[in-house]
């Protein structure tokens, strides 16, 4: 789980200043997540978060999956939910040991009515997590 900046440290964070802080391969991933992360989750600075500064961050951390997630609530918020999905996919490939993500999938194929798809994806994670029983038990 990554650290939340408290609001006093947002006022300092500004658009002039945030690509530097996310470019910077001086501060641990963490804590340039935090910065993002607390952005989206404050509405009135959410304009600071953008598609191109979190592929950035997904190109320096291919590996980081919080990153992604948040990616793929910025698409889903913005009405790209089948880029958002494919992000999914693509964070899966990079890191299949994620259950979160394993779950927002497969219920997104139920949602969408596509259940082999759904079926075959509870499988595969199910193959990754052999002891997790919403898995197992679906």
């Amino acid at each position: 789980m990554y650290y939340i900046a408290k609001k006093r440290d947002l006022k300092k964070v500004d658009k002039y200043y945030l690509d530097p802080v996310l470019e910077s391969r001086d501060i641990e991933y963490e804590q340039k997540m935090a910065v993002p992360a607390t952005l989206w989750l404050d509405s009135t600075s959410r304009y600071l978060v953008t598609e191109t500064r979190l592929r950035k961050m997904i190109d320096m951390y291919p590996h980081e999956s919080s990153t992604y997630a948040l990616l793929v609530d910025y698409l889903s918020a913005n009405g790209r939910t089948d880029e958002a999905y494919a992000l999914i996919e693509k964070s899966l490939e990079a890191d299949p040991y994620q259950e979160d993500m394993w779950n927002t999938l497969i219920l997104k194929y139920a949602v969408d009515n596509n259940l082999p798809a759904a079926e075959e994806k509870l499988k595969k994670a199910a193959s990754y997590f052999p002891n997790n029983s919403d898995f197992a038990y679906r």
